[in-house]
């Protein structure tokens, strides 16, 4: 599940400054297993939303990243 776009308020959107960096799903072991680069309008949540469901990342665990800030999990 991606989680940039905040539920609330007092939450943090993680997405703002990172809508331009490319997304990297990682495994449990800092392996990359999909990198795909930042469309040229920039991410939005639900392009990040579909990204997460890639045929290449079905049944895996993995952690996703845009510049280094993690953004969501399989897990979560």
């Amino acid at each position: 599940m991606i989680v940039t776009k905040p539920v609330s308020a007092q939450e943090k959107d993680l997405l703002l400054g990172n809508e331009h960096e490319d997304l990297i799903f990682t495994n449990g072991e800092d392996e990359i297993l999909l990198q795909l680069d930042a469309p040229a309008t920039g991410w939005t949540h639900e392009l990040l939303e579909k990204a997460s469901e890639h045929p290449s990342l079905a049944g895996k665990l993995w952690d996703a990243y845009l510049e280094g800030c993690w953004i969501g999990s399989s897990e979560v």
